[in-house]
């Protein structure tokens, strides 16, 4: 008699993919790595087919040539954190990242939407332990519309 395989149904993962952003990496590995790189009930191959299930463009290709097998999971992820975890490129994608940014209008909506990005960058910069007391004035003011920056 052939042994019968057991079955699985792996519980849903609902986290944002990580498409090769240096800027979203950190938040991206937090999220992924308590959710299920620090499960003990997961099996190595079970981690690496959520790893992949959460990874697009960019990043899948680069683990696209690991076979789904439990011991090279982890390959795959030291090679994800080599990628997108150095700390320099990081804190340099969240710069540009915040002069990419559209200039608001002088209007309560758009400033909301303005400031709103301008403390997830600051916060952003913060984590990656970027000095930014003196940066955050100028770079404020860099952005702003000349008629709001006069009445601030």
């Amino acid at each position: 008699m052939l042994p019968v395989k057991a079955s699985v149904k792996l519980p849903k993962l609902d986290l944002k993919h990580f498409d090769g952003d240096v800027s979203e990496w950190n938040s991206f590995w937090e999220l992924y790595k308590v959710s299920a790189h620090q499960c003990t009930d997961f099996e190595k191959i079970q981690k690496f087919s959520y790893l992949k299930g959460l990874l697009e463009d960019e990043a899948l290709e680069l683990i696209s040539g690991f076979k789904l097998e439990g011991d090279k999971y982890l390959q795959a992820v030291n090679l994800l954190k080599e990628t997108y975890g150095r700390k320099d490129e990081s804190k340099l994608c969240l710069v540009r990242k915040f002069f990419q940014t559209e200039t608001p209008k002088a209007d309560a909506e758009s400033l909301q939407g303005f400031r709103a990005q301008f403390e997830c960058c600051i916060r952003s910069l913060k984590s990656e332990q970027l000095e930014v007391s003196e940066l955050y004035t100028i770079l404020l003011y860099t952005k702003l519309p000349s008629s709001v920056g006069r009445l601030v």
